[in-house]
């Protein structure tokens, strides 16, 4: 995912209980999730309210696709890569082409993408724990979407 270019100052940190004001209805939304007319910056304890919010309010089954590739995938999607390779790796690795049901989003935080989810995939049943940031509802009317889509747009740009 692109950044988006957040109005975070260059003197504050993460782990500060700065906020930067929110101007636009994305960030009054995410703003709303802390109780707070400014979004706050990635943190532990910032993350950790995410995931309760998002714990409490995504609707079940939630669906999801990833963003874009997935790392691994990218040098075959995007380069060199042969196609006969890709379909055997993506037997065992996960594909942001994949339907997959979550499961859960996990208490143990990435210290580079923050939530993961742990997922099921829906052709085989295999489990994958994922950053979250990288995943977006399946189904584009559910207001999954733009609750996921929120927490990605925070994830990334407000570290």
């Amino acid at each position: 995912m692109e950044r988006q270019g957040a109005n975070v100052s260059e003197n504050q940190k993460v782990g500060t209980p700065e906020e930067v004001p929110a101007k636009g209805a994305q960030e009054k939304r995410i703003a709303k999730v802390f109780g707070l007319k400014g979004v706050p910056l990635v943190n532990k304890e910032t993350l950790r309210a995410y995931a309760r919010f998002l714990e409490e309010n995504l609707d079940r089954p939630c669906w999801l696709n990833g963003i874009e590739d997935f790392p691994w995938e990218e040098f075959f999607v995007w380069g060199p890569g042969s196609a006969a390779e890709y379909a055997r790796l993506r037997k065992t690795q996960p594909s942001y082409r994949d339907d997959l049901d979550l499961i859960e989003i996990e208490r143990e935080l990435d210290p580079d993408h923050g939530l993961l989810a742990k997922v099921r995939r829906a052709s085989d049943g295999k489990t994958f724990h994922l950053p979250l940031e990288d995943l977006k509802a399946k189904d584009r009317r559910s207001r999954n979407r733009q609750l996921l889509w929120d927490h990605a747009v925070w994830s990334v740009n407000y570290r």
